[in-house]
């Protein structure tokens, strides 16, 4: 039977076993003598007025001052390793736009002994502009996406959804800590859109993403703006031109009528004779000689009297006249509708089906 070893606390005289021992006293002396929790002797931090980024070695995003405050404190507070089950509860609370002070609670155990310290730290701010609002206001920029298309304007719709894309790679970006990533400036034309990038490489992640969504070709090119340390700058421009044509658009390919039904690094359409998808490049050379013959925004709804073989009857949304018109795939012998949308095209009418039809 091993024998238990004890000794006396040379501080309170008490006997304590010698496993049980801190520092050569017991708990409750380590607890009063020693300093289990030390705050920052320094607590200075510097804040960006403009984005209210937090400097720690490096600029860091903060939500506020406050959070800046708790960040701080949280990385430079020193507690024991001699504690067991730690929780630290920080809670700051503005004085003022330069100081702000820190209610702190430690929580924990020491050989068994349950602990409680609170303390109160004033943090001092400190206000510097960041090198990312820096560049910003020095109107800084790496690379320059223009947004173009063939043989027409972008949409709005085109427009704001590049734009949202855009938002995104940037802000995402700028979560991951790259402080080049944000807009210098964001132009918006009738013939397309103009977005001045801090970062090359977000450029072209927006580029990629942007041709992933719809199409179209993508021309580079870079301009010398400056030498330092030996290394030579460039400026990239990235010219993305969009495809002339638009999800809806009817176009004449090969003899067949097809509807546009997905834009992106390829086009499909469906024949609307047979149904067959037809796949497209977006590349321009591609759609030469492709002739775009409506589009389902010029459709009009009217009413379908008869179906019968390869043809259909119905109603000429115009003229109201019986117009006999070949049949196309998504109307069967057996077809209950009683309405269908029509384009008018100079050969006569055409079967269309809307967007919202999956076909």
């Amino acid at each position: 039977m091993n024998e238990i070893r004890k000794n006396f606390c040379p501080l309170c005289g008490k006997e304590v076993e010698l496993e049980e021992m801190i520092c050569g006293m017991c708990a409750e002396c380590y607890i009063k003598k020693e300093k289990i929790i030390e705050p920052p002797r320094d607590s200075k931090i510097t804040i960006c007025p403009r984005c209210g980024s937090l400097y720690e070695g490096g600029w860091k995003k903060s939500k506020s001052i406050e959070s800046a405050a708790i960040s701080f404190i949280s990385s430079k507070i020193l507690i024991s390793n001699e504690i067991d089950d730690v929780e630290l509860n920080l809670s700051p609370e503005r004085l003022n736009s330069k100081r702000v002070l820190v209610h702190g609670c430690l929580k924990g155990k020491v050989k068994g002994e349950v602990i409680e310290k609170k303390m109160d730290i004033l943090v001092h701010v400190a206000y510097n502009i960041c090198d990312r609002c820096s560049r910003i206001s020095g109107r800084y920029y790496e690379s320059i996406v223009q947004i173009r298309a063939y043989e027409r304007n972008p949409t709005k719709l085109e427009i704001e959804e590049i734009k949202k894309i855009a938002s995104e790679i940037v802000n995402n970006g700028y979560e991951r800590g790259d402080e080049k990533s944000f807009f210098t400036d964001i132009k918006e034309f009738e013939k397309g859109l103009d977005l001045y990038l801090g970062s090359k490489k977000i450029a072209k992640q927006i580029c990629k993403s942007v041709r992933s969504r719809y199409g179209g070709d993508l021309v580079d090119s870079a301009k010398l703006v400056g030498e330092k340390d030996g290394k030579k700058n460039y400026r990239v421009t990235h010219s993305l031109r969009l495809p002339k044509f638009l999800r809806g658009d009817i176009i004449s390919y090969e003899g067949n009528i097809v509807q546009i039904r997905t834009i992106g690094t390829k086009i499909m359409g469906r024949n609307l004779s047979n149904g067959k998808t037809i796949m497209l490049e977006s590349h321009k050379d591609k759609l030469r000689g492709i002739k775009k013959v409506g589009s389902i925004k010029e459709a009009a709804e009217t009413d379908l009297i008869t179906v019968a073989g390869k043809e259909i009857q119905v109603l000429d949304p115009e003229t109201d006249e019986v117009v006999t018109i070949s049949k196309p795939y998504f109307i069967d012998d057996s077809s209950e509708k009683d309405k269908v949308k029509v384009i008018k095209m100079d050969s006569g009418l055409i079967a269309v089906l809307p967007h919202k039809n999956d076909i």
